[in-house]
């Protein structure tokens, strides 16, 4: 994340512009939009930046390619920058043929801790939403498992680990179509639903089985590419 974003409310902007003007010898991105981004806002020397992906390991998320239901997860927290109120009014009308489980992870004595209380969640499991919480990454795979669809509406991400996450783990990628700004879906991304329709993100989920042209550049987060950028940079 980056403080640039006007929806990283978490970010310490002074921190963050101490630590790559003054700290950071090379500054890696993830994705070409965000290094644009940071770079022009920072006024940072060209130098001394580079995208080089984020590396993942694929092998991990093969045992949780299992066989797929009508489901479809929401990854994360619930943060005010991942839209929750507008996740709920996006999804409703696909129960109950579809199951919609927010997977939440939250961390003890962390900030992303205490943000499930922050709504009243039973009146959305009445509903037909069910909510799983998690401390760690694991819960999520495994409600990835048997996913037909992995979903955000999110404005707080830049790469969304956890849609490609749910992509190795055999789900279709539900994300807003928007390009040249926050997230960076586009970059890697070739389709998603107009931001933030409820019409097209219900035509999205029920399309998954037709052929809408959907790729997913994978070279980003492929480890051997990832390290070949780094090396690039390093001069070695």
């Amino acid at each position: 994340g980056s403080a640039v974003s006007p929806y990283m409310h978490y970010v310490d902007r002074k921190a963050e512009i101490e630590q790559v003007m003054n700290v950071i010898d090379i500054n890696t991105f993830c994705l070409p939009t965000q290094a644009k981004h940071i770079i022009t806002k920072y006024n940072l020397p060209k130098d001394k930046c580079a995208t080089i992906g984020f590396p993942l390991d694929f092998s991990k998320y093969e045992k949780y390619k299992k066989p797929k239901k009508k489901k479809i997860v929401v990854g994360g927290h619930i943060g005010p920058e991942r839209q929750f109120y507008l996740a709920t009014y996006l999804l409703k009308d696909l129960i109950p043929e579809y199951e919609v489980v927010f997977s939440i992870v939250e961390k003890p004595n962390c900030v992303t801790g205490k943000w499930s209380s922050f709504y009243d969640l039973q009146r959305f499991i009445d509903m037909g939403f069910r909510f799983v919480l998690h401390p760690d990454q694991e819960g999520f795979y495994q409600e990835l498992s048997d996913a037909s669809h992995v979903f955000t509406c999110s404005l707080g991400d830049v790469i969304s680990i956890s849609i490609v996450e749910g992509y190795l783990c055999g789900c279709y990628p539900v994300v807003p179509w928007i390009e040249n700004y926050w997230p960076m879906f586009s970059d890697y991304i070739s389709t998603g639903y107009d931001s933030f329709c409820k019409q097209s993100v219900e035509e999205h989920v029920r399309r998954k089985d037709e052929s809408i042209g959907l790729v997913v550049n994978l070279d980003w987060f492929t480890p051997s590419s990832v390290g070949k950028r780094l090396l690039a940079v390093l001069g070695e």
